[in-house]
């Protein structure tokens, strides 16, 4: 026996943990270093190198227990907890983007045998199509639609975005038979030897594509990230090996097929071999003598119409007929039975690959629990010399030994707490190395989503939030000393929170700053492991947002008061959308630029992909996928990809524009979006995220443009996805031309200029022209702001009697100079912004003023703010500022209290407020204070926010109106009504035009200025406060929507399963229709057309 294996070794520990020396030479340097003078004795006799021996022996105890295997440091003590790590099938998948990705993905469908795959540019647009050629294990109709649907749905799944599926072809098959002489030797059983060497060949002729497990590729040697590549396969993984091995060609040589026969070891000769030529062979590829010995063609080279494949003809009746075998040098026959039995033993080249239970890898094994965070005081360590656990210190301290003893402890003790709650981190490792689990985080994530979409915080759900908040989990814990004497006069052991949780609120606070650093520390840890850097806090603005919120949070149960509840609640917000990114990773990272699923049962829902919830969850959304949009302040955004909406109403130019492009949809009226800065992240943001290839665009759109967009985008899924379900089974016409209105009408929205005019523009100029009775000075000034676009050495005459033939002119000469070169103008220069420009000169100007017609501004922008914040509150506030300045003398009046609920009953109260300034001869007021001068003042306030352009979605879906029409006939009589409807009676209006822009003017003018002036003001109608053209044309468009959506009688569309999206702002519009007919979600209910919004956003 060797002696030497039961010898304890003695070399140095590689963990400095768990070196006694060096631990102590450590020690020993400290105490040089601290009491160089008072402490010279070092030797091991010394009491304090004994106590520092003790220590060391603790810590080097602490030290192994952390160099256990890391399975057993992360098992939990009870099974079920939270999730360790991500399986390898859970995040290293991915959606298709390349032909082989898509190859997989359809070789995963089980009456697949072989596709390959042709990713095409279209050639009217660059839409990117991807054409699939299906061979089936058996050949049949049936078979042919269950897998062009199946196709279908799994394309749909695993698509990457901006992809669009092309064309199913299914291969023709071309039978191949083959003529063999064969020598064969050691012939044991014939029958099953030639279904093996038929089986070679079969295979050699149409190859199967082989399927592994990832076991089977782990023990190839493969690394796991290299087999769990592509889109999630659930029939077995495919090395791309095999998928070149199955290629398509349209020929075959019979020396492939010799080379196999060749290492057959019962094959001793292949004395003949050639391809047997069927009926009709001169017409075929092979008619040329000599052919069939060496190869065999079944496709064409120069036709790819032509899509056929070779299978080995087993089912023939001439299959047998040239085959002449020899066993052991004498002609052998084969009988009827023995080829019946053949043909049967072949049907497995038609059989259908049956992978296993699952391709995936086993779970790693349960590894048992260690309890390592127990704890055995240091002191016990001590020489009994020091009679450190006597029991007598649990009595009365009674003599001057025992309290020099306890103090002793109590410096102990000290020690003791450190090494416990050391030793307790042991327990907390697994959660902190762990997936967090939503029921921490995610009712307070719900919280602090109300507060980014401007929502009130009920008194329940603030008794939640403490609730939640209190329970989050700690990154440190602490537990009780025991077995130690006299502890209860050290601390206070009276209470059951020292025995539960040890000195947690010490190490540790609920909800503090210290506790949230931490919790965000780990998760960004784990984040980092997928290369996850989350954004910082300043840039997403959350403290400016739940600054708003701070009063309305605090409470009694805070256990910590004294630390700024604003920093917790972003510390907060930054834990719980790491936790979110953390959880959803799975479905995030593998789906990262997968387009949507538009073949779905829930449109309104699965029409947000997985490439924009990532987005949302990246940027802090409140509600990614929330829609709709219009009704709420709450944070989200619609993707649209531009190769869906390719329509052949669409000219070649946007076509090709919308091809590969991107356009994100979203609200500018929240809280964070109305900030430039946060909108200047969010784009930047999205176009990182975004595939590096693909144009992204992104359009701030206001409420009532959302609304319209929500309804007109939402007709068009529904529409889109019916076509899509139907393709290739029951193409409805129908539906395929209104899907096609719809894709026109959103391809001219994202293909048009950047911005049409507000109507503010449009009044502020044709009421500039009315005061002067002339169109030159609007002409003179436009004239102005092209020379400072332009410079002084570019002469430019405006021409044009009316605003629109003006708009036409100066859009032409931007052309003309952007087109020549002359002076060419940057790309935010455009007719708008010049006409804008033009009209705040006009109203900002109080040289311009003319009381009557700057009325009709103020009263337009004062009862659009009041709609917009959805209260007259702003808007008196601003007056009673504007009334205390222009008080000449101090003390100044500030007791002013404005009344009314709209721009006639706040002119009256302001009026009867300065009326109440009697201040004898010398007036108080300062000069030309009114009130039209208060109110004039108070709109050129929100002036600048109210010229800004619009985006022309009303404008676009008049227009196409209006050219289906022909004559604008229908659009005009629409209008009419409409204005009907709200001129509080019955007016003979008159709406001429067959332009939009002509359309547009003539409402402007019916509404606001009617430059006739033999028109009374009781023939022109009394419309509500703030109603305005813009107004019109949203209710016009809606309209069409509608109008556009119908379902046909012919389709037999259920009523019952219908959901529209609408919103207006104004109290005073009233829907068209009781009901919607648009066909939107064939999951919910039909609903009322318009909603209005509850909640306004935070101002920052």
């Amino acid at each position: 026996m060797d002696n030497q294996a039961q010898q304890l070794t003695n070399a140095v520990p590689n963990n400095l943990g768990q070196d006694l020396a060096q631990l102590r030479q450590q020690g020993i340097a400290r105490i040089q270093q601290f009491a160089p003078s008072t402490w010279t004795d070092h030797n091991r006799f010394d009491p304090g190198i004994t106590l520092l021996e003790a220590l060391v022996y603790v810590l080097s105890d602490l030290s192994y227990k952390l160099d256990y295997p890391v399975a057993q440091l992360l098992t939990q003590a009870q099974a079920g907890g939270s999730t360790k790590f991500y399986e390898p099938e859970q995040v290293l998948f991915s959606h298709c983007v390349t032909e082989s990705d898509y190859r997989r993905l359809i070789l995963d469908l089980q009456d697949v045998k072989n596709v390959h795959v042709n990713i095409r540019q279209l050639a009217d647009s660059n839409t990117i199509a991807v054409d699939f050629n299906v061979l089936l294990y058996v050949e049949d109709d049936g078979k042919k639609a269950a897998v062009t649907e199946q196709i279908n749905q799994a394309f749909a799944r695993g698509r990457c975005v901006n992809h669009v599926l092309g064309d199913i072809v299914f291969y023709e098959i071309s039978k191949i038979n083959v003529g063999m002489t064969l020598a064969l030797r050691d012939v044991d059983a014939l029958v099953p030897l030639l279904i093996e060497i038929y089986t070679l060949i079969g295979r050699e002729i149409s190859p199967d594509v082989t399927k592994y497990t990832a076991q089977q590729l782990v023990n190839k040697g493969l690394r796991v990230g290299d087999i769990y590549q592509g889109p999630r396969l659930e029939r077995g993984f495919v090395l791309d090996e095999e998928l070149n091995k199955s290629a398509y060609s349209v020929r075959l040589f019979s020396s492939n097929i010799l080379s196999t026969l060749h290492e057959h070891k019962h094959i001793e000769q292949v004395q003949a071999f050639h391809f047997l030529n069927g009926e009709g062979a001169q017409n075929n590829y092979n008619a040329q003598d000599g052919y069939e010995f060496w190869q065999v063609q079944f496709g064409s080279d120069d036709n790819a119409q032509i899509v056929n494949i070779a299978q080995l003809g087993f089912e023939e009746a001439e299959f047998f007929k040239a085959l002449n075998l020899y066993i052991d040098g004498q002609p052998y026959q084969l009988s009827d039975t023995e080829q019946a039995q053949i043909r049967d033993g072949l049907t497995i080249l038609n059989r259908p690959y049956l992978p296993p239970q699952s391709s995936y890898l086993t779970a790693l094994p349960a590894t048992p629990h260690i309890a390592l965070s127990e704890y055995h005081s240091l002191q016990h360590e001590m020489p009994d010399v020091f009679a450190l656990t006597e029991q007598v210190l649990n009595g009365r301290i009674d003599s001057e030994k025992k309290a020099q003893l306890l103090q002793f402890k109590g410096y102990l003790q000290l020690f003791d707490q450190v090494l416990a709650d050391q030793h307790k981190q042991l327990d907390i490792l697994p959660d902190i190395l762990s997936l967090p689990q939503p029921s921490l985080f995610e009712v307070l994530g719900k919280i602090q989503d109300s507060m980014l979409a401007s929502e009130s915080l009920n008194s329940e759900q603030v008794q939640l939030f403490w609730q939640k908040a209190l329970a989050l989990p700690h990154s440190q814990l602490s537990q009780a000393l025991t077995g130690l004497s006299g502890i209860e006069h050290l601390l206070d052991t009276a209470s059951h929170a020292y025995w539960q949780q040890g000195m947690q609120q010490t190490l540790e606070s609920d909800f503090s700053i210290a506790q949230l650093t931490r919790l965000n520390q780990s998760l960004d840890h784990l984040l980092a492991r997928f290369s996850e850097r989350p954004l910082d806090s300043n840039l997403l603005k959350y403290k400016d947002v739940f600054s708003f919120y701070v009063a309305s949070l605090e409470d009694e149960q805070d256990p910590c008061p004294k630390e700024p509840l604003l920093e917790r609640l972003v510390l907060l917000r930054q834990y719980v959308d790491k936790c979110r990114l953390l959880t959803e990773l799975s479905e995030l990272g593998q789906n990262r630029c997968r387009g949507y699923d538009y073949l779905a049962s829930n449109i309104q829902h699965s029409q947000c992909s997985s490439m924009s919830k990532g987005m949302m969850r990246r940027l802090g959304f409140s509600h990614p996928a929330h829609m709709p949009l219009a009704t709420h302040n709450r944070e989200s955004f619609y993707l649209v990809e531009g190769s869906l909406l390719k329509s052949s109403a669409l000219d070649t130019q946007q076509n090709a524009q919308l091809g590969r492009s991107l356009f994100f949809v979203l609200p500018n009226w929240t809280t964070r979006f109305a900030t430039s800065e946060f909108r200047q992240l969010t784009e930047a943001k999205l176009r990182e995220l975004a595939p590096l290839h693909m144009p992204v665009y992104c359009m701030w759109l206001d409420r009532e443009a959302m609304s319209t967009f929500e309804r007109l985008y939402y007709g068009w899924l529904n529409y889109f996805s019916q076509t899509q379900k139907v393709r290739f089974t029951q193409p409805s016409s129908s539906s395929k031309a209104i899907q096609q209105q719809l894709s026109k009408i959103l391809g001219d929205f994202f293909t048009a200029p950047a911005a049409a005019p507000s109507s503010l523009t449009w009044l502020t100029l044709s009421v500039w022209a009315r005061v002067r009775k002339t169109w030159s000075p609007v002409r003179q000034e436009i004239e102005n702001e092209l020379t400072k676009q332009l410079g002084e050495d570019v002469a430019v005459e405006v021409e044009g009697e009316s605003l629109n033939e003006i708009y036409s002119n100066v859009d032409g000469i931007i052309k003309t100079v952007n087109t020549d070169g002359t002076a060419p103008l940057s790309p935010e220069v455009n007719v708008n912004t010049v006409l804008k420009a033009a009209a705040g000169e006009f109203y900002l100007d109080s040289e311009n003023d003319d009381a009557q017609a700057s009325w009709q501004i103020t009263t337009l922008i004062l009862a659009r703010q009041a709609k917009h914040a959805d209260s007259w509150g702003e808007i008196k506030a601003l007056i009673v500022d504007a009334l205390i300045k222009s008080q000449k003398n101090e003390p100044r009046r500030r007791d002013l209290v404005i009344e009314g609920q709209s721009v006639h009953e706040i002119y009256q109260s302001v009026d009867e407020i300065l009326a109440t300034f009697d201040g004898g001869e010398e007036s108080p007021l300062k000069e030309g204070t009114s009130a039209y001068s208060i109110m004039r003042n108070s709109a050129q306030y929100y002036f600048p926010d109210f010229i800004e352009s619009l985006w022309p979605i009303s404008q676009i879906i008049m227009t196409h109106q209006g050219e289906t029409d022909g004559d604008w006939g229908d659009v005009k009589a629409t209008i009419v009504e409409q204005l009907k409807q709200y001129a509080g009676g019955q007016y003979d209006f008159v709406v001429s035009g067959n332009t939009f822009n002509e359309v547009y003017e003539s409402v402007l003018n019916t509404i606001f200025v009617n430059i006739s002036e033999d028109t009374s003001l009781e023939e022109r109608g009394s419309f509500p406060d703030g109603f305005s053209v813009d107004d019109i044309c949203y209710l016009t468009a809606q309209h069409y929507i509608d109008e556009i959506c119908r379902p046909s009688i012919s389709d037999h569309v259920d009523r019952s399963k219908r959901l529209t999206i609408g919103y207006t702002p104004l109290p005073y519009l009233r829907p068209l229709y009781p009901l919607s007919i648009s066909t939107i979600n064939p999951s919910s209910s039909e609903q009322p057309k318009f909603i209005v919004a509850h909640s306004k956003p935070n101002r920052i």
